[in-house]
């Protein structure tokens, strides 16, 4: 168990539908632990879901960088952070365009013997 865990590991219980070990900090009250966001989640096994998260100032450090992240994306893009998924599908679209027109280019050059 140490290699997954660490030294030391807690056993959390939630009435008797959930045990689970833990080799996180815990908090005595939930107040103390401030901003809770959530980073990842996903499946671990059938019925069971893995969620990582940061909480307090590591949460606002967390909050600050993705929205710095938003910001210079927007403006490489040169949109706005409100309308830069709009913007990212647009430029896919684009891209799609200019692959077909490539590859029926392509094609046409193949059929014509210029290849």
């Amino acid at each position: 168990m140490a290699k997954k865990y660490g030294d030391k590991v807690r056993v959390l219980t939630m009435g008797d539908f959930s045990i689970e070990l833990c080799g996180g900090i815990h908090a005595k009250r939930t107040g103390d632990i401030g901003l809770f966001k959530i980073i990842t989640e996903n499946a671990v096994a059938a019925g069971i879901r893995r969620i990582e998260a940061v909480t307090g100032q590591n949460a606002i450090d967390w909050l600050h960088n993705q929205q710095r992240i938003l910001t210079q994306s927007a403006d490489l893009l040169k949109s706005d952070v409100n309308t830069l998924a709009e913007k990212i599908q647009q430029l896919q679209d684009k891209a799609k365009k200019v692959e077909k027109r490539i590859t029926s280019s392509k094609r046409k050059s193949r059929n014509a013997g210029w290849f």
